[in-house]
């Protein structure tokens, strides 16, 4: 069913829990309890009104501390429709993707029909799609059972091992780490807890934490577009060339201001800018900052990638069933047939529904600009993963030359690299 009222955060895991927390009208941290009314408040917007620009602050997403003074984001399962213009100052829709699939307004025909194990919904006789990282289909980035909603990190990861790895304001992003040890990093992080053992991959960890899949960031893109987040306005870009999580610019884009260090603080009025909400509430580091590795891998990339190195070596070989096939787990994404071809059929061929990449492409991506396909939203790139290089990250950095954003996605080979880092998701 459709309704306004999200699905509570789930604070406990295995006797153990996080704390509720809040802002104070001056931006600092206020410890709260699950019962406070105010403690959080999924408003959508209204209009044109942007969540930062416009004065619309009421969406405050639930946030929740750990006891190593981690910070998470509460993103409740939710079913979304997409509708599509030729311009921000259009009002005629050219076109929907929902739950009959993506479609052309003008003569109702279909373009791009669903991958079967879509769950839909009808609500106000419209079809609407309920996002796969909510469901169980691992294929399109499930959980093995479903989900009322996930915890993500608020900020980039730092830390080097996963006993120290936090999520955490004001410090640079943990780099320098290739993708299989930043996976086991995650899968093994316990965020000060005891945490349990997982019997599928025998990892101890608190709250299945793991590695950002691509469906998972796809569900926060895709809820900070929504009017319960910044209402289809841009993310600014984390301008911070030093990588400091929680830096805001005060820019949008390709077009940020660059500076080492801190420009402006995650609860700084401009600062709050670079949030998926456009105050303290929201998710950063999302756009800019450093590249974010996921945990997804092209089955058809390089074995000097996958198998013959530790580049994705301890992430890939999770991803493996009984007879050395490889497949997806509620973990890791298996992604096939890619290339380096970014055409409109290839990427409706391996993009995934709900991943934030072939739903928000305009088609753009055959206009070669400055050697890179600004393909999505935004202008952001769109590099599905290629045979040579198998792995992606997300967010895009501060110092490319291309558009950071929230719908970038870029291609890499997954070895160690100054400019990617990584989040985690805490499935309770």
């Amino acid at each position: 069913t459709v309704t306004a009222t999200p699905n509570a955060p789930v604070l406990t895991s295995n006797g153990e829990s996080m704390a509720p927390i809040k802002w104070n009208a001056s931006n600092a941290i206020v410890t709260t309890t699950s019962s406070d009314s105010s403690w959080y408040s999924y408003v959508a917007g209204s209009g044109n009104d942007d969540n930062s620009q416009r004065g619309n602050t009421s969406s405050h997403w639930a946030n929740a501390k750990t006891t190593n003074d981690s910070y998470f984001v509460w993103i409740p399962r939710f079913a979304y429709r997409i509708t599509y213009y030729d311009s921000e100052t259009s009002t005629q829709p050219t076109g929907y993707y929902d739950g009959r699939g993506m479609w052309n307004a003008s003569n109702n025909k279909i373009m791009y029909e669903l991958e079967s194990g879509i769950e839909t919904i009808t609500y106000n006789n419209k079809e609407y799609i309920v996002h796969p990282a909510f469901n169980t289909d691992i294929d399109l980035g499930g959980w093995s059972s479903k989900i009322s909603g996930f915890w993500i990190a608020k900020f980039e990861m730092s830390g080097n091992t996963a006993a120290t790895l936090k999520s955490i304001f004001g410090v640079e992003s943990q780099r320098e780490q290739s993708t299989g040890t930043q996976y086991i990093n995650a899968r093994q992080a316990t965020y000060g807890y005891t945490g349990t053992i997982d019997t599928f991959d025998n990892y101890r960890s608190f709250m299945h934490s793991h590695m950002t899949k691509n469906s998972e960031w796809g569900a926060v893109a895709y809820l900070a577009h929504s009017q319960y987040g910044r209402n289809g306005s841009e993310i600014d870009i984390n301008g911070s060339t030093s990588c400091i999580t929680g830096n805001g610019s005060g820019a949008v884009g390709g077009t940020a201001p660059t500076a080492s260090g801190t420009q402006n603080a995650y609860n700084t009025e401009t600062g709050a800018k670079a949030s998926t909400t456009g105050n303290v509430y929201g998710v950063y580091d999302m756009s800019g900052g450093a590249w974010e590795k996921v945990a997804l891998y092209n089955s058809g990339g390089s074995k000097t990638y996958i198998e013959g190195s530790t580049y994705g070596l301890s992430m890939t070989q999770q991803a493996k069933d009984s007879s050395g096939d490889y497949i997806s787990t509620k973990y890791i994404t298996k992604y096939s047939g890619c290339s380096s071809s970014y055409g409109n059929i290839v990427v409706y061929s391996y993009g995934k529904t709900g991943d934030a990449t072939k739903e928000v492409n305009t088609g753009g991506q055959d206009s070669y600009i400055s050697k890179i396909y600004r393909a999505n939203w935004f202008g952001d790139l769109l590099h599905l993963p290629s045979q040579p290089r198998p792995f992606v990250g997300r967010g895009g950095s501060c110092e490319n030359s291309e558009p950071a954003g929230v719908f970038y996605i870029g291609e890499t080979a997954g070895m160690s690299n100054p400019g990617i880092s990584f989040r985690t998701v805490l499935c309770p």
